[in-house]
This record gives C-alpha cells, sequence and structure tokens, in this order.
C-alpha cells in the first residue's frame, strides 16, 4: 500500500491558468500600470491577424531551458496586425501595437479558454485553408504565436523605456509615476514569458526591476505615488517573481536529475541561500497584504495564491529531498507550514473564505497531507513505533482535515460541471463552462486522496475501518485513472497495488490507437469522395 510520488503534473499544467487569475499575477494587478502606458491614445489596441511560417525548421529559443520542448524558436513566425474598430492614431493607423499592447495579446492567447485540441478541428482548419485557425488548434503552434508575441513585446519595451533586459543591469532612474509604471510592466512581461517557457534569467530579472519599483516607493520620492498607484501590487509581485525562481531552480535541478553531492558543503550553502530568498518573498508578501486588509476580496485572493506558491514550492523541495540529496525535511516542512498559514490569514480575517474556495480547499488538502506523511513515516515503517504521541496524534487529526478538504475540492468542482452541463442542455448561456484546469484539478485530489486515504489504512488500528479506508483510496484512483488514462502516476501507483494489470492496459492502449488510426482511414477516405 505504498504511496507514488507527489502528482505534481497537473499542477504544472495548471499553474499559468491559475496565477494569471489572480491578484498577485501580473494580469491583473499590472492594470493601472498598463493604462498609464497607453493613456495617451484613445484608439483602442490593435488586434492579431495572422501568423504564417516561412520556414519548417525547429529548435529552441536560446533561453528555453524545458528539456520536454520539441521546438521553440519563433524566427519562422511571421504575425500581422489589423486595426481594431474606433478612430485611428495620428498617423493614421492604429495597427502598430504598443509593448503594453503585444503583451496583452500574448496573455490572451495564453489564456485563451477554448484552445480546439481536436485532430478533426485541425484538418477541417487545413482543408479551409485558415492558417490562423489551424495555428489555435495545433498546441505547438500556438505556443510559438504566444513566444513570438511575448518576444515582440520584450523588444519594445526595451526601445520604450530603454531599461536593458540583460540580468544584473544596473539600474534604471524612477523619476516619475509614468516610469514606474513602465518598468512594472515591463517586468510583469519578463515575468510571465519567463514562467510561460522556462527562461529563468528573465524571471531573475523580473524580480530585479520589481526590486527597484518597491525600493523607489519605499524611498521619500516614491511617497507622493504610493496612493495614487500603490505599493501593494509591486510587492506581490516581487514575492512572486522570487518564489518563481526557486521553482525554476528546483525544476532545472529535477531535469538535470543529478546524483546527491559527496561533498555536502555547496547543496547546504544553496540551502541556506534558498531559505534567505524565501524569506525575501514571506516579507515582500506580508507588506502587500497589509495594505489591502481592509479590501476583502483582494486580501483572499492574494492569501490563496500566496498559498499556492509556497505549497507548490515545498512539493519540489520535497521530491529533492526524496531524491537523497542532503535538504532537511524541515525546508519543506516550514514552506507546506507557510502556505497553511496564508490560508489560516483569509479564513481569520473572512471566515467563510476559504470553506467554499475549490483552490484553497485544495491547497490546503495537499499540505495537510504531506505534513502528516512525515510526521508519520516512522509510525508506517516501524510497527513497533509508538502511535500515542503528540505530533503522531496530531498528525492524524491534519490527514483525516486533508481528506475532508479534498472531498470538498472534489465535489465542488462536481457541482460547477454539472450546472454546467444542466444550463447547457436547458439552452441558456448564464453558465459559462468550467476550464479544463478544473478538471485537472479534480484528478490531483482524487491521487492525492487516495494517497491519504491508503496513508490511513497503513496507521489505523481498527482492521475494519483499515479495510474500508484501503476500498476507498482503490476507488479514488481508479476514479482519477477513468478521468485521466494517460497520468502515468497513477497508473503506476495501481500497478504497484495490483490493481491494474500492466500488460492489460499496454493492450487496450493498443486497441485504441487502433481505433484511431481506423478514425484517420476514413476521414481521408470522405476526403477521397469529396
Amino acid at each position: 500500500m505504498s504511496s507514488s510520488n507527489s502528482p505534481t503534473t497537473a499542477q504544472n499544467n495548471k499553474r499559468s491558468q491559475d496565477e494569471s487569475s489572480s491578484p498577485l499575477s501580473p494580469t491583473t494587478t499590472t492594470t493601472t500600470a498598463a493604462a498609464a502606458i497607453s493613456s495617451s491614445s484613445s484608439a483602442p489596441a490593435p488586434k492579431r491577424s495572422k501568423t504564417s511560417h516561412t520556414t519548417a525548421l525547429e529548435s529552441h529559443h536560446a533561453s528555453c531551458r524545458d528539456t520536454s520542448c520539441t521546438g521553440c524558436t519563433t524566427g519562422e513566425l511571421e504575425i500581422t496586425f489589423t486595426a481594431g474598430a474606433g478612430p485611428a492614431k495620428a498617423n493614421g493607423s492604429n495597427s502598430n501595437p504598443s509593448a503594453a499592447d503585444l503583451y496583452r495579446m500574448a496573455l490572451e492567447e495564453r489564456d485563451d479558454p477554448q484552445p480546439v485540441a481536436d485532430a478533426s478541428a485541425k484538418n477541417a482548419a487545413a482543408r479551409d485553408n485558415n492558417d490562423d485557425e489551424a495555428d489555435h488548434a495545433d498546441p505547438e503552434a500556438r505556443r510559438k504565436v504566444v513566444a513570438r508575441l511575448f518576444e515582440m513585446a520584450i523588444e519594445k519595451f526595451e526601445a520604450e523605456t530603454t531599461i536593458p533586459v540583460t540580468k544584473g543591469a544596473p539600474p534604471v532612474p524612477t523619476k516619475a509615476s509614468a516610469d514606474l509604471a513602465q518598468k512594472f510592466v515591463f517586468a510583469s512581461c519578463l515575468l510571465d514569458f519567463g514562467v510561460y517557457f522556462p527562461l529563468p534569467d528573465y524571471i531573475a530579472r523580473a524580480a530585479d526591476l520589481y526590486s527597484e519599483c518597491v525600493a523607489f516607493l519605499e524611498g521619500d520620492a516614491g511617497k507622493a505615488f504610493q496612493d495614487s498607484w500603490g505599493a501593494s501590487a509591486a510587492q506581490f509581485a516581487l514575492g512572486r517573481a522570487t518564489m518563481e525562481m526557486l521553482r525554476a531552480r528546483h525544476e532545472t535541478l529535477a531535469a538535470e536529475d543529478a546524483e546527491p553531492a559527496e561533498d555536502t558543503k555547496e547543496e547546504t550553502k544553496a540551502e541556506t541561500v534558498e531559505a534567505e530568498m524565501a524569506e525575501v518573498a514571506r516579507r515582500a508578501i506580508d507588506k502587500g497584504l497589509t495594505s489591502v486588509q481592509s479590501d476583502s476580496e483582494a486580501f483572499v485572493l492574494q492569501c490563496i495564491t500566496s498559498a499556492r506558491l509556497f505549497r507548490d514550492y515545498a512539493v519540489l523541495q520535497r521530491q529533492r529531498y526524496a531524491r537523497g540529496h542532503t535538504e532537511s525535511t524541515k525546508s519543506f516542512v516550514t514552506s507546506f507550514a507557510t502556505s497553511l498559514a496564508y490560508l489560516s490569514r483569509a479564513e481569520s480575517a473572512y471566515p467563510s473564505s476559504i470553506s467554499t474556495d475549490m483552490d484553497a480547499l485544495s491547497i490546503r488538502g495537499a499540505c495537510l497531507f504531506y505534513t502528516a506523511q512525515q510526521a508519520t513515516a516512522d509510525v508506517v515503517h516501524d510497527e513497533d513505533a509508538p502511535k500515542n504521541t503528540t505530533d503522531v496524534q496530531k498528525a492524524i487529526k491534519d490527514l483525516q482535515d486533508a481528506q475532508a478538504c479534498l472531498r470538498k475540492a472534489i465535489q465542488l468542482a462536481e457541482d460547477k460541471a454539472k450546472k454546467s452541463a444542466d444550463a447547457k442542455d436547458d439552452g441558456t448561456t448564464a453558465v459559462p463552462p468550467p476550464p479544463a484546469s478544473d478538471a485537472e484539478g479534480v484528478v490531483q485530489n482524487l491521487h492525492l486522496l487516495g494517497q491519504a486515504l491508503l496513508l490511513g489504512s497503513s496507521i489505523e488500528e481498527d482492521e475494519t475501518r483499515t479495510v474500508e479506508l484501503y476500498e476507498d483510496a482503490v476507488s479514488c484512483l481508479r476514479k482519477a485513472f477513468e478521468l485521466d488514462p494517460d497520468n502515468e502516476e497513477v497508473e503506476d501507483q495501481l500497478v504497484q497495488m495490483g490493481i491494474l494489470d500492466e500488460e492489460d492496459n499496454s493492450d487496450d492502449n493498443a486497441s485504441e490507437d487502433l481505433g484511431s488510426q481506423d478514425s484517420d482511414v476514413s476521414e481521408d477516405e470522405e476526403e477521397d469522395e469529396a
């Protein structure tokens, strides 16, 4: 009944959508700054019209560190823009986008809630010679479009602000609110692009620029802008950028999959530096929270997003520890505790804010589970270890709370999907369809709940209750696999438990592949007849 490694795939896929919907993300915190940049013109923002491929070459962007990427260079794309409706600019055209326009378009393309991944849709677009729709339907092509828009935005930001993109470049003086806004939005663009690929150098440069914004706002010269522009956005952004730097470091280390070093001094030093960076992020976020304490919606959303950042970081710390590196258990336990503390702050200020929020419940459930798992490790592996200690009893209570949180998060997601489906059946459009990230979250929570139930069954002394917990765990894992048959973590765990026969599953996959090939042949025959 051993549990597998933590289910982080869905977390990573869901990350950019979650962060872009929160005030801690530049998507929302830069609204004021973006308006300041574009306020000189009353013309509507230009729109992306079409993309064309000038070569078939596929290679990596110079800064790309994603080992799973199969090609992300943007040089083969040519993007043209059309003027939006409304009055033209003084030069007679509003189809020449500003840096802020390009950044906005990159975010919209990245976060489009309805990407079409169905093969038939791609084929239909290709038959109609609609390159733009075909690109939108192809995830790889769409990724390149997003990358190119980000690159164009960064090039234009450099030209408009004279701020170099090079990491570690000397600070550019901030003299007015317009300078502050431009620097902030430029940093946000670098951060979003850096997280999207990932590009660690861009994330680090964003953190530098956010630090400059914070330093200006906290100085004498910046006091005049604090009330009108607000220092909280810069504080939150600095916190997020710092945590993303830590995430990028751990993901790079995981990709390298290096063996633990015999000389632990370097790893211990790196761990100390990480702890200092996490403390910088925590202090910045706490200052921002103080500024928005009176705004219930902003305060709760900031707390939830901060909790998510520390939860994700803790999971990566835990994985590195599990691979045999010297990082102490205290590091990731501390990060999980920080995450839980942010949720408690929101709940203390606004009591019902967490119990009805699907994301917050998912985060709390994960943190409680991993914390309980660490605290009960001795009991699980040693039958003679005492179970009546204060720490173990607290861990058992945390485990039960984790199960309750995850169950409620799953129920909220299912209720939301049912409400959307009922509205669709009634012919109404009042309820939008739930995003794909909700379905990913359900699978992730089912996987975690299954592991939490397995852990409970391994420390439960009542034999009847042990069987019930185990059967409930199997049910959760089976459901997760039914919802996402491509989830290797869930599949591996079911195989290890003897619930899923690996050979039978391979046969099922082969049958699906044959069915897909038959479907493709039928489509080709229909095209020939046409």
